[in-house]
């Protein structure tokens, strides 16, 4: 701090101690507390401290509430509402009536309505309730979003965008999928919703063979000399016509090691 900045702020403070001392023997010995502090500034040089004038009137608070009382709207700046206030006492301005009000806002004018009547109309359309009320009062024209917009919105199980960069890595590992140094969030949801298409790719795949061998009508893996009863005819299902041929017997069906059933060789 310079010497000059010192000595200014010490001659402040010295004159002020100074102002109030003598403020306080004038009222000890009934002196003309204006007179006196006119020679104690016209001896220093240092002008005399002025205290500002107290404002007259009601507060920004009294004025509010004066003006909810009228039905007029209380917002705005403290000169705001005097000059609203003055110019209903003047007769130039009236409280709008519940008809006039309710008028306004079916003909769209919704800064009519309060912002707890926003909200609550906002809350009921299925829109946000957050911000100023002029995002408010604009909100109320948007179109309604459909039902399948808010499910996709409020499905935060699917929505990457909606969760934060840790629960998606987290999402990654699990998943066996490793992230490069330096990867965005868009980078990484780009990962998970490339797994989330592979996968139903490969489930779609699964269910396809799955049903391929349901409606097969093949054998199930015998060959054709070995196959009885596998619901085709061959020529072991036909009886010969030799008599003097033998006939082969009856082989036994048998679940496999692999997991399909076949026929057992009978001991000729």
């Amino acid at each position: 701090m310079s010497n000059s900045t010192l000595s200014t702020k010490l001659a402040s403070f010295i004159n002020g101690q100074m102002t109030d001392f003598l403020s306080v023997i004038a009222k000890d010995y009934n002196i003309n507390e204006t007179e006196i502090l006119d020679k104690w500034s016209s001896f220093t040089g240092i002008k005399k401290k002025t205290s500002k004038p107290k404002s007259t009137g009601p507060n920004i608070i009294e004025l509010r509430q004066k003006l909810k009382g009228l039905g007029l709207k209380s917002s705005g700046k403290k000169s705001d509402l005097q000059e609203r206030l003055a110019a209903f006492e003047a007769g130039e301005l009236r409280p709008e009536s519940a008809e006039q009000k309710a008028k306004a806002v079916a003909d769209g004018d919704y800064s009519k309505l309060t912002i707890k009547e926003l909200k609550s109309a906002l809350k009921q359309k299925g829109h946000k309730t957050s911000g100023k009320k002029e995002d408010l009062v604009k909100r109320m024209s948007e179109p309604v979003p459909s039902d399948s917009e808010s499910e996709s919105e409020s499905d935060d199980s699917t929505n990457y965008k909606k969760w934060t960069v840790k629960k998606i890595k987290e999402e990654l590992k699990t998943r066996g999928i490793k992230s490069k140094v330096g990867d965005k969030k868009e980078d990484l949801i780009s990962r998970l919703t490339d797994d989330d298409k592979n996968s139903l790719s490969d489930k779609n795949v699964s269910d396809s063979d799955s049903e391929s061998d349901l409606d097969s009508d093949a054998c199930s893996g015998c060959s054709e000399s070995e196959c009885d009863g596998c619901g085709s005819e061959t020529d072991s299902d036909v009886e010969s016509s030799d008599e003097d041929e033998p006939k082969r017997k009856e082989s036994t069906w048998t679940k496999k090691k692999n997991g399909k059933w076949g026929p057992v060789k009978s001991d000729k």
